[in-house]
């Protein structure tokens, strides 16, 4: 029977342990599609923690470059570490492109070699092709953002998310599409009540706002109301209207109970999810 005892032990350690374990070195360019606009706005976000390059991220020089080898570059329009967690800048082109030509992400200057982990994560398998969109029209959000708060355990810890669902219309070349897709074609540019600033890529009219274990987008309680500003930024650099404010209500935090049993002598500790009273 004390096999049991260690069996509960284990598996408890266990499931912390794997709790801990977090990914390590992420880092994201978008948009993550196969092509660019002519005049394109290019988001980078990644791990602050395992890259430490935030405080030297302009002294960096961005580039795109094409098939022949000119190099066109990039100015930092923004850039946001709102979390303490994912950091991030926001790049735009400085002169327009050339329809279908293929043009890739480098980073230069006297960082570069200091900061090589980030430069050769950004740089890495991050190519376009350009296509010529004509965009100089703003994007629409069309209704009243909807959303949906969950938590939910991971080991003994507990995490949420809250999901937005944003109704906006984007215009390319005046062609009023709606967008539905797994591709980025829009960032939600989310401000707080703390003027903290974070890039969101709308991911089929959907963006999250979390805190887990390994990161966080904002510094957020549990079950509390918020009051939050948004405005959009498409591919090509055109900006929505004017920001607009959203409400939302963070979720209950779950927890995790125990409960000390015994059998034939032998005591034990069984845990199951449980919510305050």
């Amino acid at each position: 029977m004390k096999t049991v005892l260690i069996i509960l032990l284990t598996s408890f350690s266990y499931v912390s342990l794997q709790a801990l374990s977090c990914p390590e070195s992420i880092l994201n360019v978008h948009p993550n599609n196969d092509w660019l606009s002519e005049k394109p706005v290019i988001l980078i976000e990644w791990m602050e923690r395992d890259y430490n390059v935030y405080d030297e991220v302009d002294q960096l020089e961005y580039y795109l470059i094409n098939d022949e080898g000119d190099k066109i570059p990039l100015e930092i329009l923004d850039k946001t570490y709102a979390g303490n967690t994912y950091a991030q800048v926001l790049l735009s082109a400085q002169s327009e492109l050339n329809n279908e030509s293929e043009v890739a992400i480098i980073v230069e200057g006297e960082r570069a070699r200091i900061n090589g982990k980030f430069v050769n994560r950004v740089e890495k398998d991050r190519c376009w092709k350009v296509k010529q969109l004509s965009d100089d029209i703003k994007p629409i959000i069309e209704d009243t953002l909807e959303y949906k708060s969950r938590s939910r355990l991971v080991g003994i810890y507990s995490t949420f998310s809250t999901r937005f669902t944003i109704p906006y219309c984007e215009n390319i070349g005046g062609g009023g599409l709606f967008r539905n897709s797994d591709k980025d074609l829009v960032f939600a540019k989310v401000i707080t009540d703390q003027n903290k600033v974070h890039y969101f890529p709308v991911i089929d009219c959907q963006f999250s706002i979390y805190k887990g274990l390994c990161g966080k987008t904002f510094d957020l309680n549990y079950c509390t109301n918020y009051v939050y500003k948004l405005q959009l930024i498409d591919l090509s650099g055109n900006w929505s209207q004017e920001e607009i404010a959203f409400a939302f209500q963070t979720p209950d935090s779950k927890k995790m109970c125990f409960e000390e049993i015994e059998s034939n002598g032998v005591k034990g500790v069984r845990q199951y999810p449980c919510n305050d009273p």
